[in-house]
């Protein structure tokens, strides 16, 4: 569906199917650049909650104005979370997202990609600095590939960052 101008009704129409169990066998779920908003992107993660599989659910590019809204996905159904969001005021929205992570259970989490842009403020040391304490918490013990994009972090952070990771 990548790059499909969505309405909500047409997402609507797709969360009643994933309701039904017409696409039980998901892997992969790409709605990136398809302008679908907050509201809505809660509701398909409610959908996604009651799959017995893990899935891959790309985001990029969606007009998401709350953080929490990323958090309404159930992260223990998700192998792949790919989550960009840009014009970030503050990097306090790019720590809260990241420390959602050590409250939820993220035990199929697989691959996390982060992409968090604004001017001069991405993920910086604060960000990297909750990231490396939720690892080291145990809270994503399948974590095998993470790519952070737009990053403004001092070396401290960084070795912090891949101390936790070893």
């Amino acid at each position: 569906i990548k790059g499909v101008e969505l309405t909500d009704q047409a997402v609507d129409s797709f969360i009643v199917l994933l309701q039904v169990g017409l696409f039980a066998n998901l892997e992969e779920l790409d709605f990136r650049d398809c302008h679908i908003h907050d509201e809505t992107i809660s509701q398909l993660g409610d959908a996604l909650t009651p799959l017995s599989r893990a899935v891959t659910v790309r985001l990029y590019g969606n007009p998401i104005e709350k953080p929490d809204t990323w958090f309404a996905f159930a992260l223990s159904c998700l192998r792949s979370l790919s989550v960009s969001q840009t014009c970030v005021t503050g990097e306090e929205n790019v720590v809260e997202f990241i420390a959602c992570l050590d409250e939820k259970a993220c035990d199929e989490l697989q691959q996390l990609d982060l992409v968090f842009s604004g001017a001069n403020c991405g993920i910086g040391d604060a960000s990297i600095q909750q990231l490396a304490e939720v690892i080291k918490n145990g809270s994503l013990p399948r974590l095998q590939f993470l790519s952070l994009s737009d990053c403004y972090i001092t070396m401290n952070s960084d070795t912090m960052l891949i101390k936790a990771l070893k």
